[in-house]
Formats: C-alpha cells, structure tokens, sequence
C-alpha cells in the first residue's frame, strides 16, 4: 500500500510465484466480492477496499486467537466503525476499525501531523490504529486511566468492552463537577508521562456503569516535548471546561485548570 495505490499484477506475479492467468482468475473472485477493485487500464493490478482491510484484520485477529466471534456494531464516530466481539475465553471486547478521511480531508491533515497528501486513505488508518495502540498501551501500563489496549492488526484496535456512555451522547450526567474533575486528573497524569490528546472533547470523556471515568481516543496524542503541545493542551483544556460550564451551569476557570495540569 505505501508504493502502490493499485498494485502492478506484474508485481504480484514476481512476488507469489502465480501465473498471470492464474492470478486473473483469483482477482475477478475477489472483485466480486468486494475485496479488491480489479483494474485493467492503464495497467492490470488490483486495489485494496475497506471491505478487504477489514477481511485481513480480522483473519489476523482469529489467526492470533484474541477474536473468536465477530458482534455488531455498536457505536460510530467520525473516523471509526466500533464492534463488540468475544474472546476464545468468551470474554465481551470492543473491535475499533479506523475509516480516516470519511468526514474531511482537510480535517484530518489538520489533525493528524504524521499525515501527508500522498499517503492513501487505508494507510492512514493502519497509521492511526498504530499510534493509538501504542499511546494507549504506554498510558494504560503507567495507570493512567484509558481503555485497556489488547491488540492492533492493521487498521484494528482491540480493546476491553467498556459499558457505559459518552458524556456528549449521555441524556443525563450524575454529578457532573466529579466527572470533571476526573477527566482533569487523567489529562494531568498523560502530560506527566509525556502525552496531550490534542483533540479532547466531550465525546472523548466515558463513564462506566460503575462510574469510572476514562478518556478515549488518542490516535491524534502528541508528545508534550513537542513545539505546539502546549497550545494543544490548553484548547482541550478549554473545549471541555467551556461544555461543562455551560451544559451543567458550573463555573470553572480555564486559565486555572490548565495551570493545575502543568504546574
């Protein structure tokens, strides 16, 4: 995928050791079923769809014995597709398949800084699984208190199933001023072990059935060594002190939590 948006059959040829006929003979089966898109012109060669990142992913998953069952899906975002599945041991987990670009390209170029115009959309997202997984798993492993990481396969991130609701999506917020708070420590304990969301929102902060809070979605994290991680921070600072002030009438002090975090 980095060399090729469509991949020479040529090329596939030299690599597998099939014949051209044969080959021909495979990529219309796939064509068909939506896998690849089977291109003759201007050269023969065949070109990954959603539909065959999201087979590969999931055959990795089965193949490395963490998914045993695939679920339904379960939640949409802007630039991912969320699933329930089981484990081999029957244990509820949550499938996270990235679809980077879906909403605005101009959006994600903005977002995202290890993203550049010549990069293709699938790339992207096994870009984004990728960071995410690894931010995720050095935060959870310091206690810092986000989903537990599992595993990533391609565009895939496997995570604990979390029940529960987002604070923007939730009808109501039972003590809202500790919700808060929470969410605060847990921005304050990532910029302790190096990390800013750079996109947080009310749409990042879960609450679970049992009222534990925990931030998602970090594929956009900087490191706070970074030229612009401070100015990062204070906009998501800023973005969640500004909602919760105003959809549940508190009164905190934006300029004051961001010093709380980095003081």
């Amino acid at each position: 995928m980095k060399r090729f948006r469509i991949v020479p059959l040529e090329l596939i040829n030299r690599t597998s050791g099939l014949s051209i006929k044969k080959l021909r003979k495979v990529s219309i089966i796939l064509n068909e079923r939506g896998l690849v898109n089977y291109i003759t012109a201007p050269y023969e060669g065949l070109a990954l769809t959603t539909v065959g990142l999201d087979t590969l992913a999931l055959k990795s998953l089965t193949s490395l014995n963490i998914v045993s069952r695939f679920g339904k899906k379960i939640g949409t975002g802007k630039e991912s597709d969320i699933y329930c599945a089981l484990d081999p041991d029957g244990n509820d987990i949550c499938l996270k398949f990235y679809r980077i670009g879906r909403v605005s390209f101009k959006d994600v170029i903005r977002k995202r800084n290890y993203v550049t115009k010549y990069v293709p959309w699938l790339l992207r997202s096994v870009e984004a699984a990728s960071r995410e997984f690894k931010v995720l798993r050095k935060l959870y492993n310091r206690g810092v208190s986000v989903p537990r990481p599992i595993a990533c396969s391609w565009h895939v991130v496997v995570m604990e199933f979390l029940g529960g609701e987002i604070v923007a999506r939730a009808k109501q917020v039972k003590n809202p001023d500790i919700v808060l708070e929470e969410t605060l420590k847990i921005v304050r304990d990532a910029y302790k072990n190096g990390y800013v969301n750079g996109d947080l929102s009310a749409y990042n902060v879960f609450v679970t059935t049992d009222e534990r809070v925990l931030i998602i979605d970090w594929p956009q994290a900087i490191r706070k060594t970074q030229r612009n991680a401070l100015n990062k921070l204070k906009e998501d600072i800023e973005r969640l002190c500004k909602y919760f002030n105003k959809r549940f009438n508190l009164d905190y002090d934006c300029n004051n939590l961001l010093r709380k975090i980095v003081l």
